[in-house]
């Protein structure tokens, strides 16, 4: 059975596609814009995308992307409005059918009917897997070197079924327009998208098969690169990089090519596209082209966890002494210490738990400028080389979106917008389900994923959380800024439709860690704030090393005796029963586990069998 995409804000036009499509047993999910749409791709499989050019074209390159990169058979269907602007998805970068205005519902449903998809296809191995450069254990390494595809069952062998639920042959048919005058939204449609509807003029050609042009594709320079780095705050800046967006990237060592899960310009999107990042738990690198966002923010599981900036380690290091991290005189020599933080953990100049707060506030700094940009070019890669040397300070995104639509929105205008939509319907997104665990620290600890369902105005919403009009409001417009939720005049639609898994497409190598919420309080004693300073700067020292000796604090030539002795006494200075309790032990543990990990690692392949 197909399963199809569709993205469309005309609820009448979203409901004679649907008719359409279910006349010929094809179920849907329909989504009002291209950011919701990122949201749903990896959580069913979905066999076509039917778009109209008319939502927010800006994204509709990322989106279009996405699709291709999660579902490699996929048709991208446009739909042109005779009211649209002329649409050109050549810069697109695949392949896209282009429907012209007049076209019917019915020839749209037919063209995904006649699709014929392979089975299995969602198993196929992509092009490329992100393979984690340094210290990996054989196995993995083995595993990413050879890159096997799975081989798509037989025909006649039994397969995995589609996440889509079976639905009935056909659903109620909408009354065409033109017998309802009286009904004002089925008036607004055209009738070039009434599925019962006549082509004007002559009969209309086909679709137009748009090429897919060719994107210039990021390239991580080698570790044996002129000017390369051991740690995160000295990356290398290659001046050979194609890049598509214009800014310097500073990429970890590594010598794959990286080419966009998907990029757009920013627009009025900032929230949206930090949320769809979020909801789809990515890992990665968000690459912003200008403006005051500009630079690279990395991801992990979705959470923001570092920034690199955008003139590199001059720039921190001019906020580091502007903050007062490090004192104005000091000159910072990479040839005696590879990482910025390190040197100064080294010199006294600061701790590794300053430092730590250091980055948190660099993170939301950068969050914030992306949430208020309205324009610039952005860019996703996939990548996860940054994970065995990049200290992850995680930061949850959408508090920064509730801080700064509370900065935005006064109490006055809260009350207002509170009067205009408490009798509105709130309807779900398909990045509500994922990102809702992100949500519970901010909702009292309740579920939004069971608690909006559609069918709820937001006044009732509201009641069921306990919120204020004043609090209540602002969640809500947060929610909506996000693209985690609508606001409708009438309940959702009970209808049969594709069911959406709830588990995501997670980024290779995000399960190796558990990384907690960075953001804790001053220590309850001095017991507590000793075992945080000793944490944190072996933390800040050990996680940035690529060479595993240094790791070990051993020379390249140690025998199997002084390894095994220098790796018992690495892990019994990191005890994690030695952990005190208190507001930040789950950090510290945690911490405590990404680094007995490495240092296990170098242990293992440093080692003489």
């Amino acid at each position: 059975m197909h399963a199809v995409l569709v993205v469309e804000s005309d609820s009448a036009r979203r409901l004679l596609l649907r008719n359409a499509f279910s006349e010929r047993d094809i179920l849907t999910y329909e989504v009002n814009d291209p950011f919701e749409g990122m949201s749903a791709l990896g959580r069913a499989d979905f066999s076509a995308v039917v778009f109209a050019v008319g939502v927010r074209q800006l994204a509709l390159r990322g989106f279009c992307q996405l699709a291709k990169k999660r579902h490699p058979h996929i048709l991208l269907l446009a739909l042109q409005h005779p009211e649209d602007a002329p649409f050109d998805p050549t810069g697109f970068g695949v392949e896209i059918e282009l429907f012209p205005p007049g076209t019917t519902n019915a020839a749209i449903a037919e063209r995904v009917a006649a699709q014929d998809m392979p089975l299995n296809y969602l198993n196929e191995a992509p092009t490329a897997r992100i393979h984690i450069p340094g210290l990996v254990d054989q196995e993995e390494a083995a595993f990413a070197a050879s890159a096997e595809p799975i081989v798509p069952l037989a025909p006649d062998e039994p397969t995995a079924p589609y996440t889509v639920a079976p639905g009935p042959s056909t659903l109620p048919t909408a009354e065409p327009a033109a017998s309802s005058s009286s009904s004002d939204e089925a008036a607004r449609v055209p009738a070039a998208v009434r599925f019962d509807a006549p082509v004007p003029h002559t009969p209309m050609p086909g679709p137009q098969v748009l090429e897919p042009k060719t994107l210039p594709a990021y390239r991580l320079p080698s570790s044996s690169s002129s000017g390369s780095s051991d740690g995160p705050g000295t990356g290398p800046r290659p001046e050979d990089v194609d890049t598509a967006v214009d800014v310097d990237i500073l990429w970890a060592a590594g010598s794959a090519p990286l080419e966009p899960l998907f990029e757009g310009d920013l627009a009025d999107g900032g929230p949206a596209l930090i949320m769809s990042i979020a909801s789809q738990e990515l890992t990665g690198r968000l690459v912003v082209s200008d403006g005051p966002g500009a630079g690279e923010l990395v991801v992990f599981g979705g959470d923001p966890v570092w920034v690199h900036y955008d003139d590199g380690p001059a720039g921190m290091l001019r906020d580091l002494k502007r903050l007062g991290h490090a004192p104005v005189h000091f000159a910072y020599d990479p040839a005696e210490h590879p990482d910025l933080f390190a040197a100064l953990i080294a010199a006294g100049h600061a701790t590794g738990q300053e430092l730590h707060a250091f980055m948190r506030n660099a993170i939301r700094d950068r969050i914030h400028a992306l949430i208020k940009q309205s324009d610039g070019a952005y860019a996703f890669f996939e990548d996860a080389t940054y994970l065995d040397t990049l200290p992850l300070v995680r930061v949850n995104a959408f508090g920064l979106l509730l801080n700064e639509r509370r900065a935005q929105t006064p109490p006055t205008e809260l009350l207002r917008r509170h009067q205009d939509m408490e009798w509105t319907y709130v309807h779900p997104t398909a990045g509500l389900g994922p990102a809702s665990l992100r949500l519970r620290p901010f909702v009292r600890g309740n579920d939004l994923a069971t608690l909006i369902t559609g069918q709820k105005r937001v006044k009732t919403t509201l009641g069921d959380l306990g919120f204020d009009p004043l609090m209540g409001t602002l969640l809500i417009l947060t929610l909506v800024d996000g693209g985690l939720v609508t606001l409708h005049d009438d309940p959702r639609e009970s209808f049969d439709t594709v069911e959406l898994s709830e588990a995501t497409q997670v980024s290779p190598g995000t399960g190796r860690f558990t990384v907690p919420s960075s953001e804790i309080e001053d220590a309850d004693s001095e017991e507590e704030q000793r075992a945080r300073d000793e944490i944190f700067n072996l933390y800040m020292r050990l996680k940035p090393l690529t060479d595993p000796a240094a790791v070990l604090g051993v020379s390249a030539q140690a025998d199997n005796a002084v390894l095994e002795a220098a790796y018992r006494e690495r892990m019994r200075s990191l005890d994690p029963a030695q952990v005190p309790e208190g507001s930040a032990r789950q950090l510290m543990v945690a911490r405590i586990d990404e680094l007995r990990d490495k240092i296990t690692r170098a242990f293992e392949l440093l080692k003489k069998s």
